[in-house]
């Protein structure tokens, strides 16, 4: 059966770091100007082409195409805590593994409940349209690709892969990843994460 199309957007580094190692992702600061693109439009019958800067690294249009979005519970609670709860991007499905609500702190070997993240803070509100996945992505693969929805630009829906490095490499690893877009900045950050641990 044919299920979505999985697809990884990530910015790195020039060593493939992605963010600090708290998920941090502020050296990406001096690059918020955007970077300058050359197209050659579809109605263009010339060879003329048009330039523009595009601020966003080609994310916006990525996201646009994306119709859910894929994380683990550490990068959910990253980006809920710098987002003081307001997830980013609310007008798409979540689906976060993890075994615990996402209401709730996640448990601890010890059983003490805490949150995956290095940041200590309370735990938000899901957003709507979220939902906790507490299987295997072979079994997120499975359950998705029974599902009948289709995408709003393509005949299957898309899936966006954000991370982190566990769950993009387990996907990868399942072979479902059909497209990777890597926007790679010239510097080289220090305590990092690892794109694809």
């Amino acid at each position: 059966m044919l299920g979505p199309d999985y697809m990884i957007f990530a910015v790195t580094d020039l060593s493939m770091h992605t963010s600090l190692q708290d998920g941090d992702n502020s050296f990406l600061a001096s690059y918020s100007k955007g970077a300058r693109l050359t197209s050659k439009s579809e109605e263009m019958e010339d060879d003329s082409k048009e330039e523009h800067i595009d601020t966003t690294y080609g994310f916006d249009d990525f996201l646009r195409n994306m119709d859910i979005i894929l994380c683990g519970r550490g990068t959910y609670d990253q980006i809920m805590t710098r987002q003081q709860g307001q997830w980013p991007y609310p007008s798409h499905r979540l689906i976060v593994f993890s075994e615990t609500p996402l209401d709730q702190p996640v448990p601890t070997s010890n059983g003490e409940k805490t949150l995956t993240s290095p940041l200590l803070a309370p735990v938000y509100p899901p957003p709507a349209n979220s939902s906790a996945f507490g299987g295997t992505p072979q079994d997120l693969v499975t359950k998705l690709s029974k599902e009948k929805t289709r995408s709003r630009s393509f005949k299957r829906s898309s899936v966006w892969v954000l991370g982190g490095p566990t769950v993009r490499g387990a996907m990868l690893q399942l072979g479902v990843v059909g497209r990777v877009e890597l926007v790679v900045v010239p510097t080289i950050i220090k305590r990092a994460n690892t794109a694809g641990k």
